[in-house]
């Protein structure tokens, strides 16, 4: 696991594959705000009611990848106001395959012994 070192690389690599980025309340008011959107509009143009969940998650762009809506060729088009699943990962994060997702945890392990 990664520690308070970590440092985020960018590689766009947790903005893919299967899984939902679940948006609390919070989320939603600073990212449309950013965009430019009511919080009714930015719900309805990125993100989903899930069935039997009160919360909304994003959705994925139609690509192969499952990449996030707001992935794009440079990385986080929300970068500045992410939601908060994306700024705490790793560290929140319980899957043991992180370090085979997150190239900085990788590096990070690899460094340390840990690998």
């Amino acid at each position: 696991m990664p520690n308070e070192s970590f440092r985020c690389e960018r590689c766009g690599n947790c903005c893919r594959g299967e899984g939902f980025v679940w948006l609390n309340d919070r989320d939603v008011s600073r990212i449309a705000r950013h965009l430019g959107l009511t919080t009714d509009a930015f719900l309805k143009k990125y993100a989903q009611q899930m069935p039997g969940h009160r919360r909304h998650a994003l959705i994925n762009q139609n690509d192969p990848e499952l990449s996030c809506i707001f992935l794009g060729p440079e990385g986080c088009l929300v970068h500045e106001v992410k939601p908060r699943q994306c700024a705490t990962f790793p560290m929140m994060w319980t899957r043991e395959d992180v370090e085979e997702i997150c190239a900085a945890t990788r590096k990070q392990a690899n460094a340390t012994g840990a690998a």
